[in-house]
């Protein structure tokens, strides 16, 4: 579908402010932009209205993968849960990124979205070769009669809130301060699927879950981390890498899930994985009963986090139905 195809397709009847972002996490930074959405639409009696993109702008300009801190679906599902009215996401292709910043503002905003207000962040540009600034926006905008409210740049510890930095974080394995910045634990959700059952053979019998590859993943390692399934939330032990030990020179990342205290047959069930802490390395053993050895102590190490944390790191719904 191209951005015009799509854009006939969205039909707003009511006055609206409207947000502008890829929002990739929506994370702390991104949740400023919502609240003043949100905030404007209540005062001013307008809706709200999400606009965003299908694709990473970047991966059209650039023709290069861009990995995500989340699917779109997943991205969609946290904007209805803020209470969005208008969720807009559409395809970045070469007729939206050649509109001038007056044309998009006239055309787009004013007349197709009924835009009031324009919430935007202090860094944000859109027009041809990135020709609109926040601060040209604001002048241009005033002159059509859209409001322009320019978010400034949200800092934690002398560092700039956004997805890129939260990216580095994940694939170095550091989770709290992905989390920090993030505003929840990091998740990656995905179907458990057969593998091929050393786990079981060992007495540790583990889910292997079919992730999106365009989503960023954690550096190798193991993690402690809780799993949703099934309605409730369990603890447990997270591989992220290659397995050398059963396959040697495999390039293939996996994930795979050790649940503790958990039994079930979840084949072809769809679980959600939260990454809280990395607790080491991945590691190659001489044999599987070293393997065996270590899984043990991982499990140890992750009991004795629960118990010094007092489950501190749970999210909300671990544990509930």
């Amino acid at each position: 579908m191209t951005f015009e195809e799509y854009m006939q397709s969205v039909d707003i009847k009511e006055d609206t402010v409207i947000t502008i972002g890829n929002f990739d996490g929506v994370h702390r930074g991104h949740l400023k932009l919502m609240e003043l959405t949100l905030n404007l639409a209540k005062v001013n009696h307008l809706k709200s209205v999400i606009f965003t993109y299908a694709n990473h702008p970047l991966e059209y300009v650039l023709n290069k993968k861009i990995e995500k801190l989340m699917t779109n679906e997943e991205r969609e599902q946290k904007f209805r849960k803020m209470g969005i009215d208008y969720i807009l996401s559409v395809p970045f292709e070469e007729s939206l990124m050649n509109m001038s910043t007056d044309e998009f503002i006239e055309e787009i905003l004013i007349k197709k979205l009924r835009g009031k207000h324009l919430v935007l962040g202090e860094d944000a540009h859109f027009g041809k070769g990135r020709e609109g600034s926040a601060s040209f926006i604001r002048t241009i905008g005033k002159q059509m009669g859209l409001q322009v409210d320019i978010v400034p740049l949200f800092f934690e510890d002398g560092l700039r809130i956004s997805s890129t930095v939260i990216r580095e974080f994940i694939r170095k394995g550091n989770m709290e301060k992905a989390t920090k910045y993030l505003g929840g634990y990091y998740s990656i959700s995905g179907k458990v699927i057969h593998g091929e059952k050393n786990g079981r053979k060992m007495g540790f019998p583990t889910a292997n879950v079919m992730y999106d590859e365009q989503i960023v993943l954690p550096g190798v390692g193991v993690y402690y981390t809780v799993v949703d399934c099934g309605g409730q939330s369990f603890f447990g032990a997270t591989s992220v890498g290659y397995k050398p030990t059963i396959i040697g020179l495999e390039r293939k990342i996996f994930l795979e899930v050790n649940i503790l205290d958990f039994d079930r047959d979840i084949y072809g069930h769809e679980i959600t994985v939260h990454f809280i802490k990395k607790i080491r390395d991945e590691m190659k053993f001489n044999s599987l009963e070293e393997l065996k050895n270590q899984i043990t102590k991982d499990e140890t190490v992750i009991r004795q986090i629960i118990s010094n944390e007092n489950l501190r790191n749970k999210p909300d719904k671990v544990f509930t139905e």
